[in-house]
């Protein structure tokens, strides 16, 4: 007799939209920020990719450094620097959509 057991997690795929991608990218060069623009995607993924299934969506990280923990490791402690750059990113990125219409 043989026994073969598999866990496999299974998440959504977050697929970000080509068409939102110059929206991030405006914003983060209005902050000055810079940016990375990875060939190779991430291999964990977010519940964002429910989302993407059923609206334009795009995920974008703020970088930690990396000497911090990778997201969801058990010594991760988000960096509260960062909130004021997320609220710059989206309020930038809100303003370029309000523009538009």
């Amino acid at each position: 007799m043989k026994l073969e057991v598999e866990f496999v997690e299974k998440f959504a795929v977050s697929h970000n939209d080509p068409e939102l991608y110059s929206l991030v990218k405006a914003a983060a060069d209005k902050l000055a920020l810079s940016t990375v623009d990875k060939s190779e995607p991430f291999n964990w993924s977010e519940d964002f990719g429910l989302f993407s299934q059923h609206c334009p969506s795009f995920l974008f990280g703020l970088g930690a450094g990396e000497k911090c923990p990778q997201l969801h490791e058990g010594t991760y402690d988000f960096p509260d620097e960062l909130i004021e750059t997320g609220v710059e990113m989206f309020w930038g990125i809100l303003s370029s959509l309000q523009s538009q219409e």
